[in-house]
């Protein structure tokens, strides 16, 4: 496989990883409302914040390495 075809590959596995965890995630945000029954209101406002900084802190570096500039070496004649 050449450099930019395995790039690509890779590229399309971590976009195809934030997708799924993006899912993940949105039904993660659907269980508090269930939650608040059984803890209370207050517990389940402080749990929102701290999912949004797990999916943040997921998610980001996944897209930081997508949207990395490549620094590539001319090759050898």
């Amino acid at each position: 496989m050449k450099t930019d075809e395995r790039r690509q590959a890779i590229k399309r596995k971590r976009e195809k990883l934030i997708q799924d965890l993006e899912r993940m995630y949105v039904a993660a945000f659907d269980r508090p409302a269930k939650l608040e029954v059984a803890v209370g209101e207050i517990k389940t406002a402080q749990l929102i914040p701290m999912m949004l900084n797990s999916k943040q802190a997921a998610i980001e570096p996944l897209g930081k390495e997508i949207n990395k500039t490549v620094i590539t070496t001319p090759g050898q004649a």
